[in-house]
């Protein structure tokens, strides 16, 4: 889950790196997920991530924080929320400055394959993709539930850490670049088509997000 950015685009600067450091000491398998992750995105967007263990002599970009308890009431008494993502960016620029990913506790402790898959999804929204992929065979989608990133993910990401993509412009000029380059993309299935949306049918696919308000 991801708090919205108000329609447009954001990104991180390519030519910096970006700090990760958590507030927990977490077991090697955890690292290990956080690492995986990190390497996987890098390849994706280009970005560069480090993750440091004493971000006091300058504050990480991004913090993971794993915290007990309830997270329901920043955002309502009828969701169940295991984890959510804040980021920060400057409205004139929509490059993003630094993300907040929390995590409940309770709903990764002992459970490798649950942190897996929360981290990886805030994770995107942290590099600036806010949205959940309903529809398509990826892990920001609520359903179904994967533990690592899929072809769609990786298409997301790459194509928002495409020069084609500004941070700054527009969302719906966004997705209208971002089709551009996905109607040359074959054999690509949907997990749970919805009606009216096709492989590489840009009208659709733009008509299908736009008609959720972005």
């Amino acid at each position: 889950m991801a708090f919205r950015d108000q329609g447009k685009v954001t990104k991180w600067r390519a030519a910096r790196t970006i700090r990760l450091s958590t507030n927990s000491v977490l077991p090697a398998e955890y690292i290990a997920v956080i690492q995986g992750t990190l390497k996987d995105l890098a390849s994706l967007s280009g970005l560069v991530f480090q993750v440091v263990d004493d971000p006091q002599s300058r504050p990480a970009d991004i913090t993971l924080t794993i915290i007990s308890g309830d997270l329901r009431p920043e955002f309502g008494k009828r969701l169940y929320v295991e984890g959510f993502t804040n980021i920060f960016w400057l409205t004139q620029d929509g490059i993003i400055r630094r993300a907040e990913v929390t995590i409940r506790r309770e709903a990764i402790e002992n459970k490798i394959a649950e942190f897996s898959r929360i981290f990886r999804h805030e994770m995107l929204h942290a590099i600036g993709l806010p949205e959940h992929a309903h529809g398509f065979d990826s892990i920001s989608s609520y359903r179904p539930k994967r533990e690592t990133y899929s072809d769609w993910d990786r298409i997301f990401v790459s194509m928002l850490y495409t020069n084609e993509i500004v941070p700054g412009m527009s969302r719906l000029d966004g997705l209208l670049a971002a089709c551009e380059q996905l109607t040359t993309l074959k054999n690509i299935s949907y997990a749970s088509p919805e009606p009216g949306v096709s492989q590489t049918n840009c009208d659709s696919l733009t008509g299908k997000v736009t008609s959720r308000g972005l």
